[in-house]
């Protein structure tokens, strides 16, 4: 999950820079689909495995809440600072937690609601009075997390009958059919530098996702998604050192809580 929160934060870099070179949400989700669909199918070919779907309305559910996380994502990247952006959609591990039991049938334990409660003051943080100051952003930025706590959790149930590679699969081909008309709308012609950053995406998208899909193959929902929140953290650090945005007082201690979070999850 650590290693998927670095992929993540590489592509919210990424989605920030073609974003400000005026390539719209709908075409950035087109490319990181349909790139993502092609990357994984090949993969799939050469090492001979199966994309065949084994519990088909799990994955509809699946690519929708997820596209549509992902769209809000997107935007709110666009919007806000790329730390702000991407802590203010991790209140999903929250939400996950709350709904597992009841979707999953997972007990969570006191350790991880602590841990949860922890990173969710630092989220407060970054979106209080002090921090984050655009009201669409921050509202994309929270329905990111729920849409995203939906598909998560959704994850967890289809790695009990499907694998990885098709779980995958299926949500980047059906991203790509749900994101197709983007294409029909005024598409920016890109130059080699931003088709390279377009393509790295999609690339950059795969290798996260089946990072994602198999941390919530091998951990119970609410504690794999407690260690999200390192995604934030890395974001950070990369909008300082390429961005050159230097994050508020708030989003500094709403950080340093979001790696106790972590840390308190790690124990035991």
């Amino acid at each position: 999950m650590i290693a998927a929160s670095l992929m993540f934060a590489c592509m919210g870099l990424v989605v920030r820079r073609v974003s400000a070179q005026g390539v719209p949400t709908g075409e950035v989700l087109a490319w990181r689909t349909t790139v993502t669909t092609v990357v994984v199918a090949a993969v799939a070919l050469i090492g001979g495995s199966s994309l065949r779907p084994v519990n088909v309305r799990m994955h509809l559910v699946r690519a929708v809440v997820g596209m549509v996380a992902m769209g809000c994502y997107f935007f709110t990247i666009g919007r806000l600072p790329l730390g702000d952006a991407v802590l203010l959609t991790y209140l999903s591990p929250v939400l996950v937690a709350a709904l597992a039991p009841w979707t999953t049938g997972e007990r969570v334990t006191r350790r991880v609601w602590a841990a949860l409660v922890l990173g969710l003051a630092g989220v407060a943080l970054v979106a209080g009075p002090h921090g984050a100051s655009d009201p669409l952003g921050i509202a994309s930025g929270l329905a990111s997390a729920f849409f995203a706590a939906l598909a998560y959790l959704s994850i967890r149930v289809l790695t009990r009958t499907d694998t990885n590679t098709t779980i995958v699969f299926w949500f980047s081909a059906l991203g790509a059919l749900m994101s197709a008309p983007a294409w029909l709308d005024g598409v920016v012609v890109p130059d080699v530098g931003l088709l390279f950053e377009l393509v790295g995406i999609g690339v950059i998208g795969a290798i996260a996702q089946r990072l994602l899909t198999r941390a919530y193959a091998l951990g119970e929902a609410a504690e794999v998604a407690v260690y999200s929140y390192a995604t934030p953290v890395f974001a950070y650090v990369l909008g300082l050192l390429v961005l050159g945005e230097v994050p508020a007082a708030p989003s500094v201690v709403g950080t340093l809580l979001v790696v106790g979070a972590g840390a308190l999850a790690a124990r035991g």
